[in-house]
């Protein structure tokens, strides 16, 4: 079940909602525990939805890690702390890197195994390092099946999960949260259903044909697909944020208008934020961070994107991918003084192509498909600006390409300005201020978008 769906706004959520609050008539004792199990039910529902397999898998690691976690608060820490890691890397790559083989085919990939594998992770990390139990095994589940960042995130470091999750004390109706919570899921459902889905419509015309792509084409497609990433991923968070802050719970923002980064460090530090911290916590600082020369910077900074590359897919292209930015992000700390003398304007807009250029590579299904795109966005001589028309040419309203290519730079310039020159979500959140103007504009965008709904799609990141 997607947040974009029917089910989950008309049926699923309302039910929760209800259920939720409902514990309020009782005890504080008794409402406490009877909301946290209406959650864990309500989530292995959401996780089950599609594939009863998905939540048997889950059910499986999470029952282990917890077991382990106790053991972390023994003798021999690190000895069953190094076991919780291998326990999770070969769970995740059995199902991610080995699908299809004779031991595992006809088996898909478990929904949301990458997030919560890697959210487990963090959960023993922080057992090991604070020496002590999370929690009942209850309370664990609460945390680690929490629906509304179940699939796709964000991820929670420990801290931010024992205050939220263990122990917690029964949760009042908060008109104030219900009021906020709604208005960002609406934002984040429109970027999704409206804008996301769209311009997928334009970016899968374009790496379907990847092979017979002119030079507007290919800068079409990729800035197409750059876009539908973008609104796609920011817009789940945005409804992940959105719909746990109505349950009374604060998740961290995900997102802070990455396409305005002045280089790869700080394009990472604004794109799935909660996935960089908890690459740095994982990997970066225990293998030594910056604490031993800027050799060895560098290889750790490489090492934790060519990981990332691992963990975002199976294939060459996402290897790739994340050996790129790795190669990218050692420039920077080789070159960081003599980068800081370019202006920030001329800076911001290389990284904005960067990024657009290395977004092919995630995209595309194979390499003949990248080469063939990459090709087409560097044969300035094919060009020809009616032909951009075709990756918006529905089929059905008989326009002239023209007046398609026109309609498609429109949206492209119109997304440009919204990404890059307006408040982000994080923004309109942080200062939202309950009104009419507010509920009318919620009401609004929820109406607009429940009509899109009809289209098929799911959310990019619902499959790493």
């Amino acid at each position: 079940m997607g947040f974009s769906t029917y089910a989950f706004i008309f049926i699923f959520f309302p039910i929760v909602i209800c259920l939720y609050y409902f514990g309020g008539l009782f005890s504080d004792k008794i409402g406490s525990v009877f909301q946290r199990y209406v959650i864990i039910v309500a989530s292995a529902v959401f996780l089950a939805w599609a594939d009863i397999g998905a939540l048997a898998v889950f059910s499986i690691s999470a029952v282990v890690n917890y077991i382990i976690s106790l053991m972390l608060v023994g003798k021999y820490t690190k000895r069953y702390l190094i076991i919780g890691v291998i326990w999770n890397v070969l769970l995740l790559s059995l199902f991610k890197y080995c699908n299809g083989s004779n031991f595992v085919a006809n088996i898909a990939l478990p929904l949301g195994i990458s997030f919560y594998t890697f959210q487990q992770l963090v959960f023993l990390q922080g057992v090991y390092k604070e020496k002590k139990n999370f929690g009942s095994f209850s309370e664990y589940l609460y945390y680690v099946i929490y629906f509304p960042k179940m699939i796709s995130g964000p991820l929670l470091q420990y801290k931010e999960s024992v205050d939220q999750f263990a122990g917690r004390k029964l949760s009042k109706l908060d008109f104030s949260n219900i009021s906020s919570g709604m208005y960002l899921f609406a934002i984040g459902l429109f970027k999704k259903v409206v804008i996301s889905d769209t311009v997928a419509q334009f970016a899968n015309t374009g790496f379907g044909m990847a092979d017979g792509l002119n030079f507007l084409q290919a800068w079409g497609t990729a800035l197409c697909y750059t876009f539908q990433i973008y609104f796609d991923f920011s817009g789940y968070s945005d409804m992940a944020v959105g719909s746990a802050r109505m349950l009374n719970i604060k998740l961290p923002f995900n997102f802070d208008s990455p396409y305005k980064a002045e280089n790869i460090k700080d394009f990472w530090n604004r794109w799935h934020i909660t996935l960089g911290k908890t690459l740095t916590n994982l990997i970066y600082i225990p293998l030594g961070g910056n604490r031993k020369g800027i050799v060895n910077t560098c290889l750790n900074k490489f090492i934790v994107f060519f990981i990332s590359g691992l963990w975002h897919g199976v294939g060459i292209n996402f290897v790739i991918w994340g050996c790129c930015y790795g190669i990218l992000s050692v420039f920077e700390v080789i070159f960081e003084k003599t980068l800081k003398k370019i202006p920030k304007q001329i800076r911001c807009i290389l990284i904005f192509l960067i990024v657009n250029f290395l977004w092919v590579l995630f995209r595309a299904d194979n390499l003949h498909q990248v080469i063939s795109i990459y090709k087409a966005m560097f044969s300035v001589g094919s060009f020809s600006f009616a032909s951009l028309g075709v990756l918006a040419d529905d089929g059905i309203i008989p326009f002239p390409d023209l007046l398609w290519a026109l309609y498609l730079i429109g949206i492209l310039v119109l997304l440009a300005v919204i990404v890059l020159r307006k408040k982000n979500s994080n923004d309109m959140y942080i200062n939202y201020r309950a009104g009419w103007k507010k509920v009318i504009f919620t009401v609004a965008l929820l109406v607009f978008s429940v009509l899109h709904l009809s289209r098929l799609s799911i959310f990019v990141y619902q499959n790493f």
